[in-house]
Protein backbone atom coordinates (compact mmCIF):
# COMPACT_ATOMS: atom_id res chain seq x y z
CA UNK A 1 0.00 0.00 0.00
CA UNK A 2 1.14 3.52 -1.03
CA UNK A 3 1.55 6.42 1.88
CA UNK A 4 1.74 9.42 1.67
CA UNK A 5 4.44 11.93 3.02
CA UNK A 6 3.36 13.91 6.26
CA UNK A 7 5.35 17.24 7.03
CA UNK A 8 3.70 17.63 10.08
CA UNK A 9 5.77 14.90 12.62
CA UNK A 10 2.59 12.58 11.83
CA UNK A 11 3.38 9.02 10.20
CA UNK A 12 2.67 8.95 6.77
CA UNK A 13 -1.20 7.75 6.33
CA UNK A 14 -2.74 5.32 3.46
CA UNK A 15 -3.71 6.67 0.06
CA UNK A 16 -7.02 7.01 -0.55
CA UNK A 17 -6.96 7.40 -4.40
CA UNK A 18 -8.61 4.80 -6.73
CA UNK A 19 -5.77 5.13 -8.85
CA UNK A 20 -3.04 3.92 -6.56
CA UNK A 21 -5.45 1.27 -5.18
CA UNK A 22 -4.29 -2.20 -6.17
CA UNK A 23 -3.53 -6.14 -5.49
CA UNK A 24 -5.23 -9.19 -6.74
CA UNK A 25 -8.24 -9.07 -5.37
CA UNK A 26 -8.58 -5.71 -6.71
CA UNK A 27 -7.72 -6.85 -10.82
CA UNK A 28 -9.80 -9.68 -10.20
CA UNK A 29 -13.09 -7.68 -9.32
CA UNK A 30 -12.25 -4.92 -12.28
CA UNK A 31 -12.25 -8.58 -14.47
CA UNK A 32 -15.10 -9.86 -13.39
CA UNK A 33 -17.24 -6.65 -13.81
CA UNK A 34 -15.81 -6.29 -16.98
CA UNK A 35 -17.14 -9.60 -17.39
CA UNK A 36 -20.49 -9.03 -16.34
CA UNK A 37 -20.66 -5.81 -18.03
CA UNK A 38 -20.32 -7.78 -21.49
CA UNK A 39 -22.79 -10.70 -20.69
CA UNK A 40 -25.16 -7.83 -19.60
CA UNK A 41 -24.67 -6.26 -22.59
CA UNK A 42 -25.28 -9.88 -24.90
CA UNK A 43 -28.31 -10.51 -22.76
CA UNK A 44 -30.34 -6.95 -23.57
CA UNK A 45 -29.27 -7.92 -27.34
CA UNK A 46 -30.38 -11.54 -27.11
CA UNK A 47 -33.72 -9.99 -25.75
CA UNK A 48 -34.36 -7.67 -28.27
CA UNK A 49 -34.04 -10.44 -30.71
CA UNK A 50 -35.71 -12.48 -29.18
CA UNK A 51 -38.82 -9.94 -28.97
CA UNK A 52 -38.65 -9.09 -32.60
CA UNK A 53 -38.96 -12.86 -33.64
CA UNK A 54 -42.08 -13.25 -31.49
CA UNK A 55 -43.67 -10.04 -33.23
CA UNK A 56 -42.66 -11.17 -36.64
CA UNK A 57 -43.73 -14.27 -36.14
CA UNK A 58 -47.41 -14.01 -36.86
CA UNK A 59 -46.39 -12.00 -40.37
CA UNK A 60 -44.38 -15.12 -41.28
CA UNK A 61 -46.95 -17.43 -40.49
CA UNK A 62 -49.96 -15.47 -42.74
CA UNK A 63 -47.57 -15.51 -45.48
CA UNK A 64 -45.83 -18.91 -45.75
CA UNK A 65 -48.62 -20.42 -48.36
CA UNK A 66 -50.87 -18.25 -49.81
CA UNK A 67 -53.90 -20.32 -52.09
CA UNK A 68 -55.68 -18.18 -54.59
CA UNK A 69 -58.35 -20.58 -54.95
CA UNK A 70 -59.35 -23.93 -53.31
CA UNK A 71 -57.07 -27.04 -53.64
CA UNK A 72 -58.34 -29.12 -56.71
CA UNK A 73 -58.40 -32.48 -54.85
CA UNK A 74 -56.94 -33.67 -51.52
CA UNK A 75 -53.59 -34.71 -52.49
CA UNK A 76 -52.69 -31.45 -52.57
CA UNK A 77 -54.64 -30.01 -49.45
CA UNK A 78 -52.34 -32.15 -47.97
CA UNK A 79 -48.83 -31.45 -49.49
CA UNK A 80 -50.17 -27.73 -48.51
CA UNK A 81 -50.91 -28.30 -45.46
CA UNK A 82 -48.03 -30.11 -44.25
CA UNK A 83 -45.53 -27.87 -45.48
CA UNK A 84 -46.82 -25.18 -43.77
CA UNK A 85 -46.56 -27.64 -40.63
CA UNK A 86 -42.83 -27.88 -41.42
CA UNK A 87 -42.78 -23.87 -41.55
CA UNK A 88 -44.45 -23.83 -37.74
CA UNK A 89 -41.70 -26.38 -36.52
CA UNK A 90 -39.04 -24.55 -38.21
CA UNK A 91 -40.33 -21.27 -36.44
CA UNK A 92 -40.87 -22.82 -33.06
CA UNK A 93 -37.39 -24.54 -33.30
CA UNK A 94 -35.71 -20.98 -33.52
CA UNK A 95 -38.02 -19.56 -31.06
CA UNK A 96 -36.69 -21.96 -28.61
CA UNK A 97 -32.86 -21.91 -29.32
CA UNK A 98 -33.59 -18.11 -29.25
CA UNK A 99 -34.79 -18.71 -25.47
CA UNK A 100 -31.94 -20.82 -24.64
CA UNK A 101 -29.60 -18.61 -25.33
CA UNK A 102 -31.52 -16.04 -23.36
CA UNK A 103 -31.60 -18.01 -20.58
CA UNK A 104 -27.62 -19.41 -20.73
CA UNK A 105 -26.91 -15.99 -20.85
CA UNK A 106 -28.76 -14.81 -17.91
CA UNK A 107 -27.18 -17.43 -16.04
CA UNK A 108 -23.67 -16.37 -16.59
CA UNK A 109 -24.37 -12.93 -16.11
CA UNK A 110 -25.62 -14.14 -12.52
CA UNK A 111 -22.48 -16.42 -11.98
CA UNK A 112 -20.38 -13.36 -13.19
CA UNK A 113 -22.35 -11.04 -10.96
CA UNK A 114 -21.72 -13.51 -8.03
CA UNK A 115 -17.57 -13.54 -8.89
CA UNK A 116 -17.41 -9.95 -9.19
CA UNK A 117 -19.16 -9.68 -5.56
CA UNK A 118 -16.75 -12.01 -4.34
CA UNK A 119 -13.91 -10.13 -5.81
CA UNK A 120 -15.27 -6.70 -4.08
CA UNK A 121 -15.60 -8.11 -0.79
CA UNK A 122 -12.25 -10.18 -0.98
CA UNK A 123 -10.55 -6.37 -2.28
CA UNK A 124 -12.47 -4.94 0.74
CA UNK A 125 -10.90 -6.98 3.51
CA UNK A 126 -7.95 -6.52 2.12
CA UNK A 127 -8.05 -2.76 2.38
CA UNK A 128 -9.54 -3.08 5.55
CA UNK A 129 -6.93 -5.29 6.75
CA UNK A 130 -4.21 -2.70 5.41
CA UNK A 131 -6.15 0.23 7.23
CA UNK A 132 -5.99 -1.46 10.28
CA UNK A 133 -2.64 -2.28 9.58
CA UNK A 134 -1.83 1.13 9.63
CA UNK A 135 -3.51 2.16 12.36
CA UNK A 136 -1.45 -0.08 14.23
CA UNK A 137 1.37 1.52 13.23
CA UNK A 138 0.17 4.77 13.98
CA UNK A 139 -0.36 3.39 17.67
CA UNK A 140 3.07 2.50 18.04
CA UNK A 141 4.16 5.93 16.96
CA UNK A 142 1.84 7.31 18.66
CA UNK A 143 2.79 5.79 21.85
CA UNK A 144 6.52 6.37 21.06
CA UNK A 145 5.95 9.72 20.82
CA UNK A 146 4.30 10.20 24.20
CA UNK A 147 6.47 8.30 25.62
CA UNK A 148 9.45 10.53 24.34
CA UNK A 149 7.35 13.63 25.15
CA UNK A 150 7.38 12.66 28.90
CA UNK A 151 10.57 11.67 29.27
CA UNK A 152 11.53 14.97 27.96
CA UNK A 153 8.77 16.60 30.26
CA UNK A 154 10.45 14.84 33.21
CA UNK A 155 14.00 15.90 32.68
CA UNK A 156 12.64 19.28 32.17
CA UNK A 157 10.64 19.08 35.38
CA UNK A 158 13.59 17.94 36.79
CA UNK A 159 15.77 20.82 35.29
CA UNK A 160 13.15 23.78 36.42
CA UNK A 161 13.42 22.01 39.73
CA UNK A 162 16.74 22.68 40.53
CA UNK A 163 16.95 25.99 39.05
CA UNK A 164 13.87 27.05 41.81
CA UNK A 165 15.81 25.45 44.88
CA UNK A 166 18.87 27.02 43.35
CA UNK A 167 17.32 30.41 43.32
CA UNK A 168 15.85 29.50 46.50
CA UNK A 169 18.96 29.04 47.93
CA UNK A 170 19.79 32.13 46.48
CA UNK A 171 16.73 34.57 47.94
CA UNK A 172 17.84 32.93 51.48
CA UNK A 173 21.74 33.33 51.48
CA UNK A 174 20.57 37.52 50.41
CA UNK A 175 17.54 37.24 52.79
CA UNK A 176 17.30 34.78 55.64
CA UNK A 177 14.44 36.34 57.36
CA UNK A 178 11.87 35.16 54.22
CA UNK A 179 13.42 31.07 55.34
CA UNK A 180 9.92 29.13 56.20
CA UNK A 181 8.43 32.37 57.05
CA UNK A 182 4.90 30.31 57.02
CA UNK A 183 5.88 28.08 59.18
CA UNK A 184 7.73 31.02 61.91
CA UNK A 185 4.20 32.49 61.53
CA UNK A 186 2.64 28.99 62.56
CA UNK A 187 4.78 28.37 65.18
CA UNK A 188 3.44 32.06 66.80
CA UNK A 189 0.25 30.88 66.69
CA UNK A 190 0.63 27.71 67.83
CA UNK A 191 2.78 29.30 70.74
CA UNK A 192 0.47 32.10 71.71
CA UNK A 193 -2.52 29.00 71.79
CA UNK A 194 -0.98 27.45 74.62
CA UNK A 195 -2.37 30.24 76.71
CA UNK A 196 -5.22 32.45 74.43
CA UNK A 197 -8.58 31.61 73.93
CA UNK A 198 -8.42 30.18 69.84
CA UNK A 199 -11.80 28.78 69.21
CA UNK A 200 -11.05 28.29 65.56
CA UNK A 201 -8.31 25.81 66.56
CA UNK A 202 -9.87 24.23 69.64
CA UNK A 203 -8.75 25.71 72.59
CA UNK A 204 -11.69 27.74 73.58
CA UNK A 205 -11.32 28.48 78.04
CA UNK A 206 -9.75 31.90 78.42
CA UNK A 207 -7.68 31.10 81.90
CA UNK A 208 -5.95 33.83 84.02
CA UNK A 209 -2.36 34.63 82.98
CA UNK A 210 0.28 34.57 84.82
CA UNK A 211 3.34 36.43 85.04
CA UNK A 212 5.46 34.02 83.14
CA UNK A 213 2.66 33.18 80.40
CA UNK A 214 2.10 37.36 80.28
CA UNK A 215 6.64 37.43 79.27
CA UNK A 216 5.80 34.42 77.14
CA UNK A 217 2.98 36.04 75.20
CA UNK A 218 4.59 39.74 74.90
CA UNK A 219 7.80 38.13 73.34
CA UNK A 220 6.08 36.35 70.87
CA UNK A 221 3.99 39.31 70.27
CA UNK A 222 7.40 41.64 69.47
CA UNK A 223 7.60 39.60 66.20
CA UNK A 224 4.60 40.26 65.17
CA UNK A 225 5.25 44.11 64.18
CA UNK A 226 7.53 42.67 61.38
CA UNK A 227 4.59 41.32 59.83
CA UNK A 228 3.75 45.08 59.17
CA UNK A 229 6.83 45.07 56.21
CA UNK A 230 5.75 41.69 53.92
CA UNK A 231 2.64 41.24 51.71
CA UNK A 232 0.60 39.04 53.79
CA UNK A 233 -1.95 37.58 51.32
CA UNK A 234 0.35 34.24 50.77
CA UNK A 235 0.26 33.95 54.50
CA UNK A 236 -3.29 35.62 55.17
CA UNK A 237 -5.27 32.67 57.26
CA UNK A 238 -1.99 32.45 59.85
CA UNK A 239 -1.30 35.67 60.09
CA UNK A 240 -5.20 36.41 60.75
CA UNK A 241 -5.01 33.95 63.20
CA UNK A 242 -2.35 35.09 65.11
CA UNK A 243 -3.79 38.98 65.32
CA UNK A 244 -7.72 37.43 66.50
CA UNK A 245 -5.18 35.73 69.53
CA UNK A 246 -3.77 38.84 70.50
CA UNK A 247 -6.51 41.08 70.80
CA UNK A 248 -8.69 38.13 72.09
CA UNK A 249 -6.18 38.13 74.90
CA UNK A 250 -5.96 41.37 75.77
CA UNK A 251 -9.90 41.90 75.78
CA UNK A 252 -10.14 39.36 78.40
CA UNK A 253 -7.28 40.33 80.07
CA UNK A 254 -9.04 44.32 80.25
CA UNK A 255 -12.21 42.12 81.11
CA UNK A 256 -10.93 39.81 84.11
CA UNK A 257 -8.43 42.78 85.48
CA UNK A 258 -12.16 44.88 85.55
CA UNK A 259 -14.36 42.19 87.10
CA UNK A 260 -11.38 41.76 89.86
CA UNK A 261 -10.45 45.34 90.39
CA UNK A 262 -14.88 45.87 90.83
CA UNK A 263 -14.99 42.84 93.11
CA UNK A 264 -11.90 44.15 95.45
CA UNK A 265 -10.98 47.49 94.40
CA UNK A 266 -8.31 47.83 97.44
CA UNK A 267 -6.59 45.19 96.39
CA UNK A 268 -6.87 44.57 92.58
CA UNK A 269 -5.49 47.95 90.40
CA UNK A 270 -8.02 49.36 87.34
CA UNK A 271 -7.13 47.56 84.16
CA UNK A 272 -4.68 49.46 81.77
CA UNK A 273 -6.93 51.26 79.38
CA UNK A 274 -4.43 50.45 76.41
CA UNK A 275 -5.12 46.95 76.76
CA UNK A 276 -8.37 48.08 75.27
CA UNK A 277 -6.29 50.01 72.42
CA UNK A 278 -4.52 47.32 71.30
CA UNK A 279 -6.87 44.71 71.49
CA UNK A 280 -8.66 47.01 68.96
CA UNK A 281 -5.84 47.17 66.91
CA UNK A 282 -5.25 43.49 66.91
CA UNK A 283 -8.52 42.63 65.89
CA UNK A 284 -9.02 44.99 63.09
CA UNK A 285 -5.90 44.09 61.45
CA UNK A 286 -6.94 40.52 61.72
CA UNK A 287 -10.28 41.83 59.73
CA UNK A 288 -7.86 43.49 57.21
CA UNK A 289 -5.79 40.76 56.44
CA UNK A 290 -8.80 38.28 56.53
CA UNK A 291 -12.25 40.00 55.24
CA UNK A 292 -14.00 36.95 54.81
CA UNK A 293 -13.12 35.51 57.97
CA UNK A 294 -15.95 35.72 61.14
CA UNK A 295 -13.30 35.09 63.70
CA UNK A 296 -12.70 39.08 63.90
CA UNK A 297 -16.01 40.14 63.83
CA UNK A 298 -17.03 38.24 66.49
CA UNK A 299 -14.29 38.81 68.64
CA UNK A 300 -14.82 42.61 68.03
CA UNK A 301 -18.61 42.31 68.61
CA UNK A 302 -17.07 40.70 71.86
CA UNK A 303 -15.26 43.87 73.00
CA UNK A 304 -17.54 46.01 72.19
CA UNK A 305 -20.96 44.33 73.74
CA UNK A 306 -19.22 42.52 76.61
CA UNK A 307 -16.36 44.57 77.53
CA UNK A 308 -16.77 47.87 76.21
CA UNK A 309 -20.58 48.01 76.78
CA UNK A 310 -20.88 49.83 73.39
CA UNK A 311 -23.62 47.98 72.00
CA UNK A 312 -24.27 49.88 69.01
CA UNK A 313 -20.33 49.81 67.60
CA UNK A 314 -20.93 45.69 67.28
CA UNK A 315 -24.23 45.50 65.55
CA UNK A 316 -21.91 46.21 62.06
CA UNK A 317 -19.67 43.69 62.93
CA UNK A 318 -22.35 40.88 64.15
CA UNK A 319 -24.63 41.24 61.06
CA UNK A 320 -21.81 40.61 58.29
CA UNK A 321 -20.53 37.75 60.12
CA UNK A 322 -23.89 36.63 59.88
CA UNK A 323 -23.81 37.27 56.33
CA UNK A 324 -20.37 35.65 55.94
CA UNK A 325 -21.52 32.50 57.80
CA UNK A 326 -25.56 32.01 58.64
CA UNK A 327 -25.24 28.95 60.31
CA UNK A 328 -22.64 30.10 63.42
CA UNK A 329 -24.21 30.65 66.94
CA UNK A 330 -22.11 33.29 68.54
CA UNK A 331 -22.78 36.06 66.52
CA UNK A 332 -26.29 35.41 67.14
CA UNK A 333 -25.57 35.17 70.49
CA UNK A 334 -23.93 38.96 71.34
CA UNK A 335 -27.14 39.89 69.13
CA UNK A 336 -29.41 38.63 71.87
CA UNK A 337 -27.66 40.01 74.57
CA UNK A 338 -27.72 43.51 72.65
CA UNK A 339 -31.32 43.00 72.60
CA UNK A 340 -31.68 42.35 75.72
CA UNK A 341 -29.52 45.26 76.93
CA UNK A 342 -31.92 47.63 74.82
CA UNK A 343 -34.99 45.97 76.49
CA UNK A 344 -33.65 46.40 79.56
CA UNK A 345 -32.73 49.83 79.26
CA UNK A 346 -36.56 50.38 78.36
CA UNK A 347 -37.81 48.59 81.55
CA UNK A 348 -35.57 51.19 83.20
CA UNK A 349 -37.16 53.86 81.66
CA UNK A 350 -40.48 52.70 82.45
CA UNK A 351 -41.37 52.07 78.72
CA UNK A 352 -42.51 48.78 79.20
CA UNK A 353 -44.79 48.14 75.60
CA UNK A 354 -40.77 49.38 74.15
CA UNK A 355 -39.19 46.79 75.89
CA UNK A 356 -41.59 43.78 74.76
CA UNK A 357 -40.30 43.66 71.23
CA UNK A 358 -36.97 43.62 72.59
CA UNK A 359 -36.99 40.65 74.64
CA UNK A 360 -38.58 38.58 71.62
CA UNK A 361 -36.42 39.71 69.40
CA UNK A 362 -33.12 38.20 71.41
CA UNK A 363 -35.72 34.53 72.38
CA UNK A 364 -36.25 34.18 68.74
CA UNK A 365 -32.09 34.93 68.33
CA UNK A 366 -31.44 32.55 70.85
CA UNK A 367 -33.97 29.51 69.82
CA UNK A 368 -32.67 30.05 66.22
CA UNK A 369 -29.27 29.51 67.81
CA UNK A 370 -30.06 26.59 70.07
CA UNK A 371 -32.20 24.89 67.98
CA UNK A 372 -31.07 25.45 64.00
CA UNK A 373 -27.29 25.98 64.53
CA UNK A 374 -24.63 23.45 65.33
CA UNK A 375 -21.14 25.41 65.35
CA UNK A 376 -20.62 28.06 67.60
CA UNK A 377 -17.95 29.73 65.07
CA UNK A 378 -15.70 27.49 63.20
CA UNK A 379 -15.88 24.79 65.88
CA UNK A 380 -18.85 22.33 66.47
CA UNK A 381 -20.20 23.71 69.59
CA UNK A 382 -18.59 23.58 72.86
CA UNK A 383 -20.97 22.31 76.40
CA UNK A 384 -19.91 25.44 77.86
CA UNK A 385 -21.43 27.67 75.00
CA UNK A 386 -24.35 25.69 74.99
CA UNK A 387 -24.88 26.67 78.71
CA UNK A 388 -24.59 30.27 78.07
CA UNK A 389 -27.05 30.19 75.45
CA UNK A 390 -29.68 28.45 77.25
CA UNK A 391 -28.91 30.80 80.73
CA UNK A 392 -29.79 34.21 78.61
CA UNK A 393 -32.50 32.45 77.20
CA UNK A 394 -33.81 31.39 80.23
CA UNK A 395 -32.92 35.41 81.39
CA UNK A 396 -35.09 36.73 78.29
CA UNK A 397 -38.33 34.37 79.05
CA UNK A 398 -38.39 35.70 82.56
CA UNK A 399 -38.48 39.17 81.34
CA UNK A 400 -41.34 38.05 79.27
CA UNK A 401 -42.96 36.69 81.87
CA UNK A 402 -43.17 39.49 84.10
CA UNK A 403 -44.24 41.71 81.37
CA UNK A 404 -47.14 39.15 81.21
CA UNK A 405 -46.55 37.25 77.96
CA UNK A 406 -47.55 34.07 78.82
CA UNK A 407 -46.32 34.45 82.17
CA UNK A 408 -46.55 30.44 83.58
CA UNK A 409 -45.29 28.92 80.35
CA UNK A 410 -42.32 31.07 80.05
CA UNK A 411 -41.24 30.70 83.19
CA UNK A 412 -41.53 27.20 83.52
CA UNK A 413 -39.64 26.96 80.45
CA UNK A 414 -36.96 29.70 82.04
CA UNK A 415 -36.31 27.28 85.14
CA UNK A 416 -36.32 24.61 82.81
CA UNK A 417 -32.92 25.98 80.96
CA UNK A 418 -32.00 26.95 84.41
CA UNK A 419 -31.75 23.88 85.42
CA UNK A 420 -30.05 22.38 82.75
CA UNK A 421 -27.17 25.11 83.15
CA UNK A 422 -26.85 24.06 86.69
CA UNK A 423 -27.09 20.49 86.87
CA UNK A 424 -27.33 18.81 90.40
CA UNK A 425 -24.13 17.68 91.46
CA UNK A 426 -21.88 19.33 89.27
CA UNK A 427 -19.81 22.01 89.68
CA UNK A 428 -20.54 25.40 88.14
CA UNK A 429 -19.23 27.39 86.37
CA UNK A 430 -17.58 30.18 87.62
CA UNK A 431 -18.85 32.96 84.99
CA UNK A 432 -22.32 31.15 84.89
CA UNK A 433 -22.07 31.70 89.27
CA UNK A 434 -21.18 35.35 88.56
CA UNK A 435 -23.98 35.68 86.12
CA UNK A 436 -26.82 33.77 88.28
CA UNK A 437 -25.44 35.74 91.56
CA UNK A 438 -26.25 39.44 90.21
CA UNK A 439 -29.56 38.34 88.31
CA UNK A 440 -31.44 36.73 91.24
CA UNK A 441 -30.78 40.20 92.84
CA UNK A 442 -33.00 43.21 93.24
CA UNK A 443 -34.23 44.26 89.50
CA UNK A 444 -32.44 41.12 88.39
CA UNK A 445 -33.54 39.23 85.24
CA UNK A 446 -35.05 36.22 87.18
CA UNK A 447 -36.39 37.71 89.86
CA UNK A 448 -39.75 37.52 88.67
CA UNK A 449 -39.83 33.77 89.27
CA UNK A 450 -39.38 34.22 92.78
CA UNK A 451 -42.81 36.03 92.77
CA UNK A 452 -44.53 33.11 90.24
CA UNK A 453 -45.94 29.72 92.18
CA UNK A 454 -45.07 27.64 89.72
CA UNK A 455 -41.40 28.92 89.84
CA UNK A 456 -40.75 29.58 93.33
CA UNK A 457 -39.93 26.84 94.76
CA UNK A 458 -37.28 25.55 92.08
CA UNK A 459 -35.47 28.61 91.81
CA UNK A 460 -35.23 28.41 95.99
CA UNK A 461 -33.57 25.25 95.77
CA UNK A 462 -31.33 26.40 92.71
CA UNK A 463 -30.57 29.25 94.56
CA UNK A 464 -29.43 26.98 98.05
CA UNK A 465 -27.34 24.57 95.43
CA UNK A 466 -25.47 27.15 93.61
CA UNK A 467 -25.07 29.81 95.84
CA UNK A 468 -24.79 28.53 99.27
CA UNK A 469 -22.48 30.62 100.98
CA UNK A 470 -22.60 33.58 99.30
CA UNK A 471 -25.61 34.87 98.97
CA UNK A 472 -28.22 35.28 102.14
CA UNK A 473 -32.10 35.47 101.86
CA UNK A 474 -32.34 38.61 102.34
CA UNK A 475 -30.07 39.70 98.77
CA UNK A 476 -32.32 37.81 97.29
CA UNK A 477 -34.96 40.19 95.13
CA UNK A 478 -38.50 39.77 96.80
Amino acid sequence: MQYTMSTNGIPPQPSSHPAEAGGPWARRSMAAKVISLVLGTLIIAAALLLGIDVIRQPWMWNHYIEVPAPPRDISQQEILLREKLNNYEKSAEDLKSLVSLLLGLSSLYALSLGVASYFGVQEAKDRADETISGLTRLEVNARTNVQDYERRLEKQTEEVEKRIETEVLNVHRQFPLFRDMQESIQKIGNNLGQFVPDGDFGRDVFQKIDVKQRVMIEYFESSVAAFEFFDLQPFEKDVSRVYVMLGSYYSHKYAREATENRSDSKKNPPPDPADLERATLYLNRAHDVLPKSIAPLNELGYLYVIVMSQNEKAVDFLKTSLELQANQQRARHLMAIIEHTRGTEELSKGNSANAIPRFLESLKLLDYAIDKCTRWQATREHPRYGRALLYNRACALARLAELGIETVTYATRAMDDLEFVFPTGQEPEEQRVSDFRNDVKDTGDLCILLGIAATRKRLGALIREVLPSTLTDQSVCQ
